[in-house]
């Protein structure tokens, strides 16, 4: 299990990779491979900067934030960056994710009864996909509301979900933020 001592090395590199500075990683627990996102997010106002990640686990750990960092910090599609990030007005989150599973249902009503809103999701539809981690829970209350934003994220379709053939996964996550910019870091649970 992930210490809050390996979240301190994470965002650490996480930071570090920003800032286009060498990082190492020397904890074994950490070159193991898992799936992982890096969001950023102005301080003190806590507006979306950046968020981006890595589902599968084919990175190690180390490997896998410090490029979800990276492009966190400059490639996300929803924000145009012009300049230098400025690290000290930013605050860094690390969630590692837990291997995803498959949910499986018979219809709507299955599905929305098998969501747990201590989880993340990822759906899959042809070449479409998106995911959000169960942090989103804590700004979306409504199961189906998810559902709709998982959906319009993936196609710009808000009923991507209720057709036939998609696909629904979850996973767990613990997560790792930063309170104040390069200050203490708190551990927190998504596990269902």
């Amino acid at each position: 299990m992930l210490t809050i001592n390996d979240g301190k090395v994470l965002i650490d590199i996480a930071r570090k990779e920003i800032e286009g500075k060498k990082w190492g990683c020397k904890v074994e627990n950490l070159k193991k491979a898992y799936g992982s996102f890096v969001t950023l997010n102005t301080y003190p106002e806590g507006q979306l900067r950046g968020c981006i990640g890595i589902i599968e686990p084919i990175y190690p750990l180390c490997k896998a934030v410090a490029h979800a960092a990276k492009s966190a910090a400059y490639n996300d599609p929803r924000f145009i960056f012009s300049e230098e990030i400025n690290m000290d007005k930013i605050t860094v989150e690390v969630s590692v994710l837990m291997p995803y599973e498959e949910i499986t249902f018979k219809d709507e009503k299955d599905l929305l009864s098998k969501i747990n809103s201590k989880e993340g999701l990822i759906l899959k539809y042809e070449k479409y996909s998106s995911v959000l981690l169960p942090q989103v829970w804590e700004e979306v209350k409504d199961k189906e509301e998810f559902l709709k934003i998982l959906s319009l994220k993936a196609k710009n379709d808000p009923n991507l979900w209720k057709k036939e053939g998609v696909r629904i996964y979850k996973f767990k996550v613990i997560a790792f933020k930063e309170k104040i910019p390069k200050g203490d870091i708190i551990r927190e649970e998504y596990l269902g």
